[in-house]
């Protein structure tokens, strides 16, 4: 074989590999952006249906079986995942003793995060923004369900709201708190407030920190679509005891409950 002809299979020999492996490429793009538009379609058009389909569903079972809400709310929560095709992975669930009650902190990467937190913790009330009451449906399920409603930035009144909440029960159950406020807009775990602090010191409940990663992938505060690759995945952390807790400033347990959350997390 002369060196010419050697030259011309080598070259087609790579050119054909270059073909199949653009042709590769162009369908999994595809691929992806058909899963990407059925899971976003799936979200916006199936969630609102299953929604108002299921709250009015669940505030009738509150008056009559409230006892059935916790099952209700996991079974809500996983099929609000299965709608846009994932599943919620649950780590450290050993770290949880169901007859001790906790303040769970965690991270706020998603609308998803929430719900992600009523599933796992099904008999937690939620420390949820006050524009929530006021959703029709959601609001009322919420208020059944034991939500505790606060008004963020006005000075003292989420502490008075969280009083009010502790004076009016006389066993109080785990709560779900999410310190930052409100969703992060870059992915990034931003400063701690002290509300869920002021709830610790007045209770005898055990601080549960909670990393949530992947949501913020999956839909993140500014952008509209699903993304099919995300891995939601929970992360439930060993709680901080009332001795550890007691023996700490606020500023520490700040820090601790921030450094904790973040140490395994990914948008």
């Amino acid at each position: 074989m002369t060196p010419g002809a050697s030259l011309l299979i080598t070259y087609k020999t790579h050119t054909l590999r270059n073909i199949r492996a653009i042709i590769k490429y162009f369908f999994a793009a595809m691929l992806k952006v058909i899963r990407t538009v059925g899971m976003t379609l799936s979200m916006y058009f199936v969630t609102h249906v299953f929604v108002f389909v299921v709250l009015p569903l669940a505030i009738m079972v509150s008056y009559v079986h409230k006892d059935k809400i916790p099952a209700l709310k996991q079974w809500f929560v996983k099929i609000l995942f299965f709608i846009v095709g994932k599943k919620l992975e649950v780590l450290g669930s050993g770290n949880v003793n169901p007859n001790r009650a906790y303040v769970i902190v965690s991270n706020y990467p998603s609308f998803y995060a929430g719900f992600a937190l009523i599933g796992a913790f099904p008999r937690a009330s939620v420390v949820a923004h006050a524009f929530m009451k006021n959703v029709p449906l959601l609001g009322q399920v919420l208020a059944r369900v034991g939500a505790i409603f606060v008004q963020p930035g006005r000075a003292g009144q989420g502490k008075k709201t969280i009083e009010l909440h502790l004076s009016a029960r006389e066993a109080v159950p785990s709560v779900i708190i999410f310190p930052e406020g409100k969703r992060t807009p870059d992915g990034q775990i931003h400063l701690f407030r002290r509300g869920f602090i002021s709830f610790l010191r007045q209770t005898s409940h055990e601080l549960l920190p909670v990393t949530l990663n992947g949501l913020y992938r999956l839909k993140p505060m500014k952008r509209f679509f699903i993304d099919p690759d995300a891995q939601p995945e929970m992360v439930i952390h060993a709680p901080l005891g009332r001795t550890t807790v007691s023996q700490m400033s606020d500023e520490e347990l700040l820090a601790e409950a921030l450094r904790i959350i973040a140490s395994v997390y990914r948008p």
